[in-house]
């Protein structure tokens, strides 16, 4: 019960996020930002990808397989991150791939 309240607000929250980067005005500034999408190989997450990408957004798509990873990277303005959210090591990689893109994030 606890899990699925969680996974509720998750979802609420991304979808508030969402809809206020969408809203964003594109300025000099928030024109080099990014967004981060975890879960980005199905279902919601890939839709909000596709979403983002194709209205401009630079995207960092999370996804836990290769063949996921490689079709994420087909998108345009999509970088495929490996990240699997219940390994540490995999949330160190993708925050060091995206600091060190210089681009920042939005939110």
């Amino acid at each position: 019960m606890i899990r699925s309240a969680l996974i509720s607000l998750t979802l609420v929250f991304s979808l508030c996020a969402s809809i206020t980067v969408l809203a964003e005005a594109e300025t000099p500034e928030t024109a080099q930002k990014a967004v981060l999408i975890t879960g980005a190989s199905t279902g919601l997450g890939r839709s909000m990808a596709e979403l983002f990408a194709s209205k401009g957004h630079f995207v960092y798509a999370g996804a836990r397989k290769d063949s996921d990873i490689a079709e994420l990277n087909a998108i345009e303005n999509v970088q495929a991150v490996r990240l699997d959210v219940t390994v540490q090591e995999d949330i160190d990689a993708a925050v060091e791939t995206i600091r060190s893109a210089g681009r920042g994030l939005h939110g």
